[in-house]
């Protein structure tokens, strides 16, 4: 069939230039039975552009209340007990008598039945986004810190009625982590959504599988208490849905891009944070693409103004877990990081409280034993209080030499104590206990180091010098 353009011209020579049909053909290259056939055309309707029917299909229609209720049985099978289109044939076979399909037809409208039954939970809905609601995600992003090359994970909040969305950088996507952002971001905006979406983070929620196939999601203490802290609404998307929180993921798509390309380099990573809300809030005065087709800022305003009002109290966001010490006072948390604590605690039970930078050791009545860094790194996994060590080496002086504390010595202190006697090792170790006491393991280093330069080996002498060192006194 010639195109509407081609029709038109063949016309156009005929009955207005006054061609033949046969000098026509040779212009247009076509045959002059074809020419003939459109010159002739009184009706120009558009003819209804539909499949013409070559198969049996609808052979099988009285036959689709039965595939329609396998297939529901199907649903909640095994997935190597889900129908074929030979056991349908089979299944038809042995129900009716009078069954006449081929087995080609029954698997061919098996196959498109099947893909009608399941394309239903892929097919989308319109939402509708009202003021003061938001959805919560992670985005994998990175960052250099002081020189090295980290991954870490953008926290970001998107507020889909505006378009407005908001981000912090953390270094894993813990329960702790992913609370401290949103908190940092409540704070900045000056108000809370009525109602946040979040994805299945397994460090806000934990998703139990159950018997008969249905899933639950439970969500942890501390979500929980941040929940009822700040009276939002949370709801939970499905898993493997992410157009239930489209607005986040392109927000996150858009922030990386905007403003971590090129790859950032971080000195301080709380401050950096600080520098990303600024960098959101000037990154609203924008046009929103879409219905609105009205500045970013001036949407969320209305945003904000249906914002709930922050509680008066702050909130900690802090996790706390009982753990029992064992025989070289360390902790394990979860089952892959080390923190060594002191011998003094073997096997005591301490309460270890979680925020996304810090852990601290607290006794039983809640005060505070110690506090370190955070890991994340599992090729970094063990903190050691190494001053807490010191006055357990000052009696055990064998184990010294295969100690990790030496890496943390001067290369004159440690080649020095490996080459001393027994009771000056002691007499070392014994006063860089008392200087830790003191001040920090640090300190007590830097004035071992000092004695072994001024060649000091007597214990009385170096408390004498330790009493100026850091300006305090032995009893």
């Amino acid at each position: 069939m010639l195109t509407m353009r081609k029709i038109d011209k063949i016309r156009s020579l005929y009955y207005e230039d006054g061609m033949r049909v046969c000098d026509i053909a040779r212009r247009i290259k076509c045959s002059s039975g074809t020419i003939s056939k459109y010159v002739k055309i009184q009706d120009f309707n558009p003819v209804a552009l539909h499949k013409k029917r070559r198969d049996n299909l609808w052979k099988m229609l009285p036959y689709e209340d039965d595939i329609s209720a396998w297939l529901r049985l199907e649903r909640g099978a095994h997935f190597k007990q889900h129908l074929t289109g030979m056991r349908v044939f089979e299944l038809l076979q042995d129900k009716y008598s009078d069954f006449a399909c081929s087995y080609y037809l029954t698997q061919k409208y098996f196959k498109n039945k099947r893909r009608e039954f399941y394309s239903l939970n892929k097919q989308h809905v319109p939402l509708r986004h009202n003021p003061g609601e938001a959805q919560v995600d992670f985005g994998e992003v990175h960052y250099l810190l002081n020189g090295e090359k980290q991954r870490g994970y953008m926290l970001t909040i998107a507020f889909p009625y505006s378009n407005a969305v908001y981000c912090q950088i953390f270094k894993s996507k813990v329960g702790e982590c992913l609370l401290q952002g949103i908190k940092n971001i409540l704070y900045h905006i000056g108000g809370v959504p009525h109602e946040i979406r979040f994805d299945n983070d397994s460090g806000i929620v934990k998703i139990c599988n159950h018997a008969d196939g249905t899933k639950e999601q439970i969500p942890t203490e501390l979500f929980l208490r941040f929940k009822n802290h700040f009276h939002f609404k949370a709801h939970f998307c499905n898993s493997h849905s992410p157009n239930e929180k489209a607005n986040v993921e392109v927000g996150i798509h858009a922030l990386r891009l905007r403003m971590l390309t090129p790859i950032p380099e971080i000195t301080d990573l709380e401050e950096f944070n600080k520098q990303l809300l600024a960098a959101c809030d000037a990154n609203l005065n924008r046009r929103r693409r879409g219905q609105f087709n009205v500045m970013v800022n001036n949407l969320f305003e209305v945003d904000k103004a249906n914002l709930l009002s922050l509680p008066e109290p702050e909130f900690e966001v802090a996790s706390r877990k009982k753990h029992v010490c064992d025989n070289m006072g360390r902790i394990i948390t979860n089952g892959a990081f080390h923190y060594y604590l002191s011998p003094a605690y073997i096997k005591k039970q301490v309460i270890v409280k979680s925020t996304y930078d810090k852990v601290a050791f607290l006794d039983e009545f809640g005060r505070q034993l110690c506090e370190c860094e955070r890991l994340y790194d599992p090729n970094e996994s063990v903190s050691i209080n190494w001053g807490a060590y010191l006055r357990l080496l000052s009696v055990k002086i064998g184990a010294l030499e295969h100690c990790a504390i030496t890496d943390h010595f001067p290369e004159t202190l440690r080649e020095f104590l490996l080459d001393s006697d027994k009771e000056v090792k002691r007499n070392y170790l014994r006063i860089m206990h008392e200087v830790y006491e003191k001040s920090d393991f640090a300190t007590s280093v830097a004035f071992a180091d000092k004695m072994v330069e001024d060649c000091v080996t007597d214990y009385e002498e170096m408390r004498c010098r330790a009493e100026k060192w850091s300006q305090v006194s032995y009893s």
